[in-house]
């Protein structure tokens, strides 16, 4: 049985006053910290799906307006126009009623189906070698008259329908003879057995609608390439409509899902955002965070029946266990320290309360000693005794909290010192990593890992990008001439005279002994052309100084390539075409520009 508060002794009673007094504040702080922590995971968390929802509904707006832009094109290419006005040319002399009777008795000898061989041999050939492109996202491309009947198709066995007037696409793309670009809802068409995106656009001829333009995309390809973005093992993006419906989803099968309206509720805005709800598609029950983004098609002339006359809606779905998985193990570090916390505290505290208590109890052992010789004094003071001398207290505590607190200091100024240096250290390594000594310009290794990023980025948005291969002219006659301290020197001159000609995105390196790399991204063949035209004049009128007041004068010259372009398929194939028409400018007479 543990005894009484009032009967510890002073050691024990200082030592548990410490234990509590220490642990309360303990326990608030790691209670403090943990919902603080909570709450910023959360927000990042929900910050992170919110870009996600975001980046995916951009690059969902871009590829719709890439896909539509390029049937616009189609649209207007002299073929499909010319192929269109001509199967208009069977309806000439007759009244609305005669060609509704023409077409349906062309309808019934055909079965409702198209035939072939009667199609527009130059309009099919446009729509495959259109198609050919990327068969696997155009699933069927149709031109129709004005009427709605069947031009060309590709795959031409793919057209079942003699006729497309009165299908949504086709009379939103007519809209009574005015033209309107359509977007269709996902549907399942149940001819082609395939969920698919349509999309119509009107052929004009001479300011008149001609035809109609129809393409049926492949959707699980379309929508794949702009959910691919993952930030874990479990989340993914899905596309959903104003009305609830699910329009697709990797996991399960397209619109056999209903969002409920508590989520609609919370993703359904004008606005990118993020909220927490236990209504999630997947996980319902169970606290869930969705990042949503609305899907803007900033479309001039578009129907407005398009998309199912509905608003879409990217948003994010990840498993609770994985999303609040960080909150489980700041829980669980929080539990260990608090635990590692009581424990130091405890054997601090006896510690301390030791060198405390230690001064008091030799003090009580002196006393006792004082207190046992006096009592050992004789009572009869008529007998002679020897004199008693009472022991001495010699209690000496020092000054070891000061010398703690020195020592303490120097470690921490030592400390900091030693972490200034490796930080120093460590950022002189990473630039040392990537740029070149002599003149402070990239170097080869990190240039690559650029080039890598941009031609990737350039590919996936469709975006140009150029190189320039640079070569000084007989630079190794100025190393002959002058030495090689000189050529350092005009080395260093010539970069900085390249760095202050191109822009903060440019990348510049140095790629070898006398040889530069420059990347533009977002630049075109002819930007590249101008700006290393420029920069050739500029390097022959400039003066360099070198080794004790000489002057030289250089050039250069240079090689320039840009993607797109149909013989540059990989960043390898850039580099290469700069390199070639580098040769071609030295081999021709250098100190020019050649273009790739």
């Amino acid at each position: 049985m543990s005894k009484p508060l009032s009967r510890l002794n002073i050691f024990r009673k200082l030592v548990l006053a410490s234990i509590v007094v220490g642990l309360l504040p303990m326990i608030l702080g790691f209670s403090l910290s943990y919902y603080s922590q909570r709450n910023t995971i959360t927000e990042t968390m929900g910050s992170t799906f919110q870009s996600l929802a975001h980046e995916t509904g951009v690059k969902l707006g871009l590829l719709i307006q890439d896909l539509l832009d390029k049937a616009v094109g189609l649209a207007q290419s002299d073929r499909l126009v010319e192929s269109a006005a001509d199967a208009d040319r069977k309806y000439e002399g007759m009244n609305p009623d005669q060609i509704r009777a023409f077409i349906d008795r062309a309808s019934a000898r055909s079965n409702s189906s198209v035939d072939i061989g009667a199609m527009n041999r130059r309009a099919a050939d446009a729509l495959e070698e259109f198609r050919r492109r990327d068969p696997k996202q155009y699933h069927l491309l149709v031109l129709t008259d004005r009427e709605g009947t069947v031009v060309a198709a590709s795959p031409p066995e793919r057209a079942t329908r003699y006729t497309y007037r009165g299908e949504i696409e086709w009379e939103a793309a007519f809209d009574g003879g005015k033209g309107k670009l359509f977007i269709g809802d996902i549907t399942l068409d149940t001819i082609l057995s395939a969920y698919t995106l349509n999309m119509a656009v009107p052929v004009h001829r001479d300011g008149k609608i001609a035809g109609v333009l129809l393409l049926i995309h492949t959707v699980d390809r379309l929508f794949k390439s702009v959910t691919d973005v993952r930030i874990g093992k479990t989340d993914h993006t899905m596309l959903a409509a104003s009305d609830g419906s699910l329009l697709f989803c990797p996991i399960f099968q397209i619109k056999n899902h209903t969002l409920s309206k508590l989520l609609s509720q919370g993703i359904f805005k004008d606005q990118d955002g993020w909220s927490t709800t236990k209504n999630d598609v997947h996980y319902p029950g169970r606290e869930a965070i969705n990042g949503f983004a609305p899907v803007d098609l900033k479309i001039e002339n578009l129907s407005a029946r398009s998309l199912g006359e509905q608003r879409w809606y990217i948003f994010t779905s990840q498993n609770p266990t994985e999303t609040y998985e960080p909150l489980r193990s700041l829980l669980r570090w929080t539990a260990l320290s608090a635990g590692m916390g009581v424990l130091i505290l405890v054997v601090l505290a006896v510690l301390v309360i030791r060198t405390i208590v230690r001064p008091i109890t030799l003090f009580q052992a002196h006393a006792r000693e004082i207190l046992q010789g006096i009592q050992a004094l004789p009572m009869d003071r008529q007998k002679p005794v020897a004199p008693y001398v009472l022991p001495r207290m010699d209690i000496q505590t020092g000054d070891e909290i000061e010398d703690l607190a020195g020592t303490f200091s120097e470690i921490v100024g030592a400390l900091e010192n030693s972490r200034r240096l490796l930080y120093e250290t460590t950022r002189r390594l990473e630039e040392m990593a990537i740029t070149d000594e002599l003149t402070g310009l990239y170097n080869r290794r990190h240039v690559m890992e650029e080039l890598k990023a941009e031609f990737s980025r350039s590919m996936r948005f469709g975006l140009p990008l150029s190189c320039l291969a640079i070569d000084l002219d007989f630079f190794k006659e100025v190393n002959d001439r002058y030495g090689h301290l000189a050529g350092d020197e005009a080395l260093r001159q010539i970069s900085d005279l390249f760095q202050k000609n191109f822009r903060e995105p440019d990348i510049l390196a140095r790629s070898g002994g006398e040889e530069f790399l420059v990347i533009l991204p977002q630049t075109d063949i002819q930007g590249a052309l101008a700006k290393a035209e420029l920069l050739r004049k500029q390097v022959e009128q400039q003066d360099f100084t070198v080794e004790r007041g000489t002057t030289i004068h250089m050039t250069i010259s240079i090689g320039a390539a840009a993607y797109p372009d149909e013989r540059i398929h990989t960043m390898d194939h850039l580099l290469k075409t700069a390199d070639d028409v580098l040769y071609r400018s030295k081999e021709t007479g250098r100190n020019r520009v050649s273009r790739g």
